[in-house]
């Protein structure tokens, strides 16, 4: 790949500054310690929110996570924070090449899959279904839910409730309670980083991909201040577009590495999938898939490095030669009418750097690059080369997400997160301590009078409160919200809150975890 260096220099004028980052807390109008917004003299504010996405709990609990196979089934399998580091890597390698910021793309990379479920895609799936109003003939749902029995009115009115999806918690873990640090709420990052990570992956489902009305979920509108409502220039970043096309590129090529491993794909179908990336191939990929066809007997292992090199170093190429000269071109349409062909380089980047906001604002706006910057958005596409792109991402998906183990897996996964919510929506005090203040928190949020709240706010030692007066208060609560007046709108939200903070639990646990409670619970 040869790209021209001078261009390069124009693309850098699109790299997020960090002076115009801003913390999400002060956006709220949080007040937030000093020493915790200005950084020091060797870290940027960007390089911060990475260290703390890598510190904190979240992070750690996604090695537990199923990526596609549960990580119990075998030692080599990837796992959500595999997946993670991978997607960190191939990141920073586009960023780089393309004169980003690096910091924030791997600040986004590593906080992208924080808010995932256990047992991966079915089990987010699952969550979303609980969390939104009732789908004829949905027999997913647990029985005692009453989001369920809301009539349209009613609907309207708790809409901002609704729904679970793995992008949208992640910024619900990351600025909320789910992660407490120094005891402030949430990490504090920047508008930038939750941004990219909201924007990692699309804000709604397919339709057919789970048993519910509600494709878009909502729950997370009440956040949209932290990044300063979403607004144009605020959060929006190019570096989140890399790590979007970063997560799809490290599935493709770590998903059949695990289906090679597992043999549930021959060596002649790998080959049969490659084929469809061979016209954008360089020469040595050629050579290598030719080579690998030829031989009637490869070892799995040099299968495995051979296949993910031709994948990611395909990819990786072709999504930087477009975008580099799609988006070369844009700026080009765009640049000022005073530009002056002779001015000095430095003259010229100055100059670009206006029709770089042009293009952002623009771009934004009218969603002329979406989540993706180079395969078919852009200007000057070749829809034949995303064409083959599509269709061998079909290919993989097909050959993994179909096999036998996998679907026996996610439909176990579901199971085990219905049951487990059931049981802690009947009997909200079977949830751990951590789980009940958090509901102590949202329910007096909403203004529901809790018993002996006067007492509990005006001890300071809240966080070490004994749990046997914690579960009293938490039993009284929702004794009350649930044997009300069942016309009480305010009731019918609360309990919905309520199935939130048991959403919220269900969802930081590991696979393995999971498991141990259903045990428990359901011997």
């Amino acid at each position: 790949m040869c790209i021209d260096s001078n261009k390069c220099k124009y693309l850098s004028v699109l790299a997020a500054k960090p002076e115009s980052a801003r913390r999400c807390h002060a956006l709220a109008g949080r007040p937030t310690p000093e020493h915790n917004v200005i950084p020091n003299s060797y870290r940027d504010i960007f390089m911060s929110d990475r260290d703390r996405i890598l510190y904190c709990k979240s992070f750690l609990r996604l090695s537990g996570k199923t990526q596609v196979y549960a990580p119990s089934t075998g030692d080599h399998q990837r796992t959500r924070l595999t997946h993670t580091l991978e997607v960190s890597q191939i990141a920073r390698t586009i960023s780089q090449a393309l004169n980003l910021n690096c910091n924030l793309t791997e600040a986004i990379a590593l906080g992208h899959d924080i808010g995932h479920t256990p047992f991966g895609h079915a089990g987010e799936q699952m969550l979303h279904e609980i969390m939104s109003p009732k789908k004829e003939n949905n027999y997913n749902a647990p029985k005692r839910t009453t989001i369920y029995e809301l009539n349209k009115n009613e609907e309207n009115t708790y809409q901002s409730l609704y729904g679970f999806k793995h992008n949208l918690q992640s910024v619900r873990c990351l600025v909320e309670d789910l992660e407490s640090r120094r005891n402030l709420y949430g990490l504090d990052l920047t508008n930038y980083t939750l941004w990219g990570i909201m924007h990692h992956s699309s804000l709604e489902y397919k339709s057919t991909k789970v048993d519910t009305n509600t494709l878009k979920p909502s729950f997370y509108d009440i956040y949209m201040p932290y990044c300063n409502n979403w607004s144009d220039e605020a959060a929006w970043s190019f570096e989140a577009l890399v790590v979007a096309e970063a997560d799809e590129i490290a599935q493709m090529h770590h998903d059949l590495e695990d289906a090679i491993r597992r043999k549930a794909v021959t060596k002649e179908k790998i080959i049969t999938t490659l084929k469809n990336l061979y016209d954008l191939m360089d020469g040595a990929d050629k050579t290598t898939l030719k080579h690998l066809e030829q031989e009637k007997w490869v070892p799995r292992e040099y299968l495995i490095a051979k296949t993910s090199k031709i994948i990611v170093n395909t990819l990786v190429t072709t999504l930087l030669k477009a975008t580099h000269e799609n988006l070369f071109n844009l700026i080009e349409d765009n640049k000022p009418n005073t530009f002056n062909e002779n001015a000095s380089e430095e003259e010229k980047i100055k100059m670009y750097s206006e029709s770089a906001k042009i293009v952002l604002r623009k771009c934004y706006k009218e969603r002329e690059i979406k989540l993706s910057i180079g395969y078919d958005v852009l200007k000057n596409n070749n829809t034949e080369n995303t064409k083959k792109i599509r269709d061998f991402q079909h290919t993989i998906a097909k050959a993994v997400i179909n096999a036998h183990d996998v679907q026996r897996s996610d439909s176990k996964g579901k199971y085990i997160i219905k049951n487990l919510f059931e049981a802690y929506n009947t009997n909200p005090q079977q949830l751990p301590d951590s789980a009940l203040k958090n509901l102590y928190k949202i329910l007096k949020a909403d203004g529901f009078k809790l018993k002996n709240q006067t007492d509990i706010d005006n001890n300071q030692e809240f966080f070490n409160i004994e749990s046997d007066e914690l579960r009293d208060v938490i039993n009284d609560a929702v004794s009350r919200i649930r044997f009300d007046d069942p016309k009480t709108g305010k009731d019918k939200r609360r309990d919905i809150l309520i199935m939130r903070i048991i959403c919220d639990y269900i969802a930081g646990m590991t696979d393995s975890f999971a498991i141990s409670e259903y045990e428990k619970l359901y011997g």
